[in-house]
């Protein structure tokens, strides 16, 4: 992986790492913390903006605490054909007006990458899939976004191996993949899979940690409320950054730890645990960040 600054790791903070905390107060535990930039999800753009938030206000807040968004979220089944809802509960396929206005967001924030997902509750892969990614990384690319497919159980990409055969069959340059820590150790944890991605194809990594043993029978509940802060769980972190960071990586990494036991703690001092647990993982991986900003 390429450069951080001053020897210090380049960090962003994922959207919903510190529980529903004001953006403002958000940005100034992120900067306090050390973080180089932030996620923001559609839900809390459109919440901002329906307060009354234009997008200048956003920017300037980031300004202040030398940050940029470096990473929006998500487009949930890009290829689904009927984007209309899901069974149970589960998250539903991302309409096309909000696939609109987050690809607007994206850039109007000056976001690099927005992370998309396959389709819940159905556990085969559409015909089309291939072709649908490559016309959205092309959409995309007029909003200068990259696009990094995040694998997750219960989805119809479930692991590394199938999201890396679409962004392959794909070839588009602003297409890749996610690697989140917990969906590989809680889903399909391939080593073998992520050592062949190629160092181009993977342009995001989401770490965090937990317990291998599920704390509730519901996937998407278990994964919202209980992770942990990285080296304090049960992952073998220097293993997998170890197995993603050839030399030609310059993924950026993202702190996603959503933790109900993280969200009680003061947004400050929750950002500064995640900040110092992820640089020393990075450091016993010997492992140094991409730009956040590329």
């Amino acid at each position: 992986m390429s450069a951080a600054v001053g020897g210090v790791p380049s960090l962003t903070l994922a959207c919903g790492s510190l529980g529903p905390v004001p953006f403002a107060e958000r940005a100034a535990a992120a900067h306090g913390a050390g973080f180089s930039a932030i996620g923001l999800s559609l839900a809390e753009y459109d919440r901002l903006r329906d307060t009354g938030s234009s997008d200048a206000d956003l920017l300037s807040i980031l300004a202040d605490h030398a940050l940029v968004v470096s990473e929006v979220e998500a487009v949930v089944g890009f290829a689904a054909e009927h984007p209309a809802g899901a069974a149970g509960g589960l998250p539903a396929p991302t309409p096309e007006p909000a696939l609109d206005r987050i690809l607007r967001m994206g850039e109007r924030l000056g976001a690099r990458r927005l992370q998309v997902l396959g389709t819940f509750g159905s556990p085969v892969l559409e015909a089309d899939a291939v072709a649908r990614f490559a016309a959205l990384c092309d959409r995309a690319a007029g909003h200068g976004l990259t696009l990094a497919i995040e694998f997750i159980p219960g989805t119809n990409i479930p692991d590394a191996a199938t999201a890396a055969a679409i962004v392959g069959a794909a070839g588009r340059a602003n297409g890749g993949v996610c690697v989140d820590s917990w969906h590989h150790f809680r889903g399909h944890p391939d080593e073998k899979a992520l050592r062949r991605i190629p160092a181009e194809h993977i342009a995001m990594l989401q770490i965090n940690d937990g317990p291998l043993i599920p704390q509730e029978d519901d996937y998407l509940s278990d994964t919202k409320r209980h992770r942990s802060p990285p080296g304090t769980g049960e992952f073998d972190l220097v293993r997998l950054l170890q197995a993603v960071s050839r030399a030609a990586l310059i993924a950026p990494v993202s702190v996603e730890v959503l933790s109900q036991d993280l969200a009680a703690l003061p947004p400050a001092e929750a950002a500064s645990l995640m900040a110092a647990r992820t640089r020393a993982v990075l450091a016993a991986a010997g492992v140094t960040t991409g730009p956040v900003g590329e």
